[in-house]
């Protein structure tokens, strides 16, 4: 028997809503600002993925369980850690929650099996058809105990009774539990506990699975003495005698070995893959993440080209792991097994490979620096290249006025001819690693085979042993020539990791700050207190000595001549740059106290060079508020003059923005959308272009800080001289000298 009270009844009476609520832990009552008495999971599910889309049983849970886990999660938050994932399923909702702090622990049992106090839990059933739902709690009624479940196939949550087949059926059953400081094991400060870098703190995680994988290929190495004896017996007992009444017995054994080594080299096939899209997906979406939290400082310094070598740097580390080597590396501690069977059939055989394992690491350590000194010189070469070729793409269009396609061309054939030979280098010298591992290989061989054929006519070793010994020469030297031929991916992974090392070392900007703090709105008021600015040390300052209080609904204009900080001004209010002397307080609160991330949430902006993020119309305009309506969508886009242009695509608020990204106008009037979604009660503009407000921009800035007087504060870049009026006071910036505060008059008057 099961009580279904649909999840989403807005129709309902209101008493009807609040029973329903009543019967659903009181997380989900509010969450993200919602109005109480609404199924806030739902809208949680219509703000992230909307509506309109297929509906995914997998999404609706994890709202349901973001609700109740975290009931202050807001709704960028639980966005920013959802990953775009066309097939959303279990592993996707358990990865989101982790990038959320929560560790999942998974078990096969029924729910009447499950302790109430590891609710709420993710319940997959052994049959697909019946989908995922999330048990919330087990409540007592006068009918009997009942289990309070949303199911994600029907959108509803349910009182399921303790006897019903639900509750009697099986399924996996996910546990969600926070993680706690001490399993951040990634911390910078149990990093310097242990004195580890951050990759090596990462892999440490894997390390059982890195001991299990180990431990199977002894165990492999052990049981493929099978093949080896197998020769060995037929050669000694079968061959010589000329009987073959061992043969079936032989048969079966060497059968059930093959079988039972096929096995587990596919279980540790198994391991090592997932170890390694495991290791991929976590140095990938923490390398990015890292970029992100960067002081916007920090990645102003480094070009696009090393920002994206940045981000490809983790693709060695993937290649390193599903390659040769590591396989190799590991199956390292079996050749101790080979060669412990060679010194039990000949002491004097055995020391044939171990004297090669020798000169193995000889060639390696020899190579290893010839190689890692080209692997430098040809990424530095390849750099170069890269940087030159986005700049001149950047700049095709200068450069072809200039009559300068010629001079370019003769450049990057300069700089490509570098890179070449470089990697051409390279490239011989690991050819030189593979052929050396290979003669070293071969050679091994034919001593061995010499020496065996003597031992063989001096009678200390039968035919039979001989052959056997041969493959387990080969076996044990094996892994160290495949080692040896893959150096230049050793030292590429090496590189690739100590890149990976810097990056996650420099700090974020919640890291640089010893001491945050949180507000729960900002009013808009704003104090600029001594504040001056300059590009470089070396360099004199942009500005200095700015002194002006902006209470809560002003209206400031800032102007100037070119270079002379007024867009810098801005990014110091965002917390984007730094002073060099003074500071901004934002609601009588240090920026540096505050979380930098939260603060640029509360703030409006719209860039004089807007940007189209991937995306539909309406996801571009959702980005600072998911739960925002298409109506409010649609009010938004009328009043900054592109609702017309819109309704004219035709997938609307759906069309893909990739199609008018070049359309800097548009992407304005979107920006200025996104600004009025918001809310934010801190409103900054940059210059808007000329040719832009000629073609009725200049009516959507105006209108903006006429609506805002009194209950937003705006502070924008302009030039002109009717938007000036509007504003409650000016700051006229002027080049190396104290800025002029006060009405448009005394800054005409100044100048």
């Amino acid at each position: 028997m099961a009580l279904a009270v649909p999840a989403d009844r807005r129709s309902a009476p209101s008493h009807a809503r609040i029973e329903t609520l009543d019967k659903i832990p009181s997380a989900i009552a509010e969450l993200d600002g919602m109005r109480s008495g609404f199924d806030l999971g739902g809208r949680l599910h219509e703000a992230l993925w909307g509506g309109q889309r297929a509906v995914n049983p997998y999404q609706r849970c994890l709202t349901r369980l973001a609700a109740v886990l975290e009931p202050s999660l807001t709704s960028i938050e639980l966005l920013e850690a959802v990953a775009e994932d066309e097939s959303f399923d279990d592993l996707s909702l358990t990865n989101c929650l982790a990038e959320l702090g929560y560790h999942a622990n998974t078990l096969h049992l029924s729910p009447r099996d499950i302790d109430p106090r590891l609710f709420p839990c993710l319940f997959i059933p052994d049959t697909p058809q019946a989908g995922p739902s999330v048990i919330l709690s087990v409540q007592s009624t006068p009918q009997g105990v009942t289990c309070v479940v949303y199911r994600g196939n029907t959108d509803a949550v349910e009182h399921i009774f303790a006897d019903t087949a639900f509750n009697r059926s099986s399924g996996t059953c996910i546990f969600f539990r926070k993680k706690s400081v001490n399993e951040l094991t990634t911390s910078k400060t149990i990093r310097a506990d242990t004195n580890q870098t951050w990759f090596g703190a990462t892999f440490s995680r894997f390390r059982p699975i890195v001991w299990q994988m180990v431990a199977v290929g002894v165990l492999l190495n052990i049981i493929a003495l099978a093949t080896p004896l197998f020769v060995m017996i037929i050669y000694d007992r079968v061959i010589s005698p000329q009987t073959t009444e061992n043969v079936p017995m032989l048969l079966v054994g060497a059968g059930f070995a093959l079988a039972l080594e096929f096995g587990l080299r596919m279980q540790r096939t198994k391991m090592l893959s997932w170890m390694t899209a495991r290791i991929h997906y976590i140095v990938g979406t923490e390398v990015f993440k890292r970029l992100i939290e960067l002081p916007p400082a920090v990645i102003q310094q480094a070009s696009l080209t090393a920002q994206i070598a940045r981000i490809r740097s983790f693709e060695s580390v993937r290649d390193f792991f599903s390659g040769p080597i590591f396989a190799s590396t590991i199956e390292l501690p079996s050749v101790i097994v080979s060669i412990g069977v060679l010194l039990f059939f000949s002491m004097k055989l055995a020391l044939v490979p171990i004297a090669a394992l020798l000169v193995f690491g000889a060639a390696f350590l020899v190579l290893r620096h010839f190689i890692a000194t080209a692997i430098k010189v040809a990424a530095s070469e390849a750099s170069v290249a890269q940087r030159f070729c986005t700049e001149s793409l950047q700049e095709r269009e200068e450069i072809r006025a200039n009559g300068l396609g010629d001079l370019w061309k003769q450049k990057f054939r300069e700089i490509s001819g570098r890179e070449n030979a470089a990697y051409a280098k390279l490239h011989f010298l690991s050819a030189v690693g593979e052929h050396v591992a290979y003669a070293i290989t071969i050679f091994t061989g034919l001593i061995a085979l010499l020496l065996g054929v003597s031992l063989v006519w001096s009678g200390e070793l039968s035919t039979g042993m001989l052959v056997a010994a041969m493959i387990l020469v080969w076996r044990s030297i094996s892994p160290f020539a495949n080692v040896c031929s893959q150096i230049a991916r050793f030292e590429q992974f090496r590189n690739s990791t100590r890149q990976i090392n810097r990056l996650m070392e420099v700090e974020t900007e919640e890291e640089t700050r010893s001491v945050t703090s949180r507000i729960p709105k900002l009013t808009g008021a704003v104090d600029l207190q001594n504040l001056a600015l300059r590009f470089a040390r070396d360099a004199g300052p942009i500005f200095h000595g700015l002194n002006c209080k902006i209470a809560a609904g002003e209206s400031v204009a800032i102007c100037g001549s070119m270079g002379t900080g007024k867009t810098s001004l801005l990014n110091l209010i965002q917390s984007m740059s730094n002073p060099h002397i003074g500071k901004v307080l934002l609601d009588d609160l240090n920026i540096k106290q505050l979380d930098a991330r939260a603060l640029r949430r509360q703030i409006a902006y719209i860039p004089q060079t807007p940007q189209a993020y991937p995306g539909t119309v309406a996801e571009n305009i959702r980005l600072v508020m998911p739960e925002a309506t298409d109506e409010v969508l649609w009010q938004a886009l009328d009043k900054v003059g592109a609702r017309g242009i819109i309704r004219a695509l035709p997938l609307g608020l759906d069309q893909p923005i990739q199609t008018f990204r070049h359309d800097r106008e548009l992407l304005l009037r979107l920006a200025f959308a996104r600004a009025l979604v918001q809310k934010a009660n801190l409103i900054l503009i940059d210059e808007i272009p000329s040719s832009f407000l000629n073609n009725g921009l200049e009516r959507v800035v105006a209108e903006t800080i006429a609506n805002a007087r009194g209950r937003r504060t705006v502070i924008f870049v302009s030039q002109r001289v009717d938007h000036l009026r509007m504003a409650d006071k000016v700051i006229g910036l002027r080049h190396g000298r104290t800025p002029i505060i006060g009405s448009l008059d005394k800054i005409l008057e100044a100048t």
